[in-house]
């Protein structure tokens, strides 16, 4: 007796796994990244079901700004994230919804915003800027 699951893969999960619709982590035999799916790199497995969470409400607000994620880093309890525009942001680890609606409200007023290697809005009153 042979058991077929069909399961539906919502993210790449660090170098070669994949992130499935049930929160499973699983190691393909074949793996080609395609960049058809967001790219989340963590080490902690057990903390997918929130950092796949934080991906989505994160998405969701860049997405009303013609932007989306690239790529999700979760290290240290703090999130990164590499945008559609090449823009990496360091979000940190709490207020990450209003940290990124002040990136989106400031990052083009910034000068020379394209030649920026990362914005860090972990700072309560404001953001630093790292040029390349």
């Amino acid at each position: 007796v042979i058991y077929l699951f069909d399961r539906k893969p919502i993210a790449y999960w660090n170098n070669n796994q994949v992130l499935l619709e049930n929160m499973d982590i699983i190691t393909p035999e074949v793996f080609t990244f395609n960049g058809s799916l967001p790219y989340i790199e963590s080490s902690d497995v057990e903390g997918r079901d929130y950092i796949f969470e934080t991906y989505q409400n994160l998405n969701d607000i860049l997405e009303n700004n013609s932007l989306f994620i690239l790529r999700v880093t979760y290290k240290g309890n703090q999130f990164k994230l590499l945008l559609s525009n090449d823009m990496q942001v360091i979000l940190g680890s709490s207020k990450l919804k209003s940290r990124l609606e002040l990136f989106l409200e400031s990052y083009k007023k910034v000068k020379d915003y394209k030649s920026v290697e990362y914005f860090d809005m972990r700072y309560s009153d404001g953001f630093t800027v790292k040029y390349k």
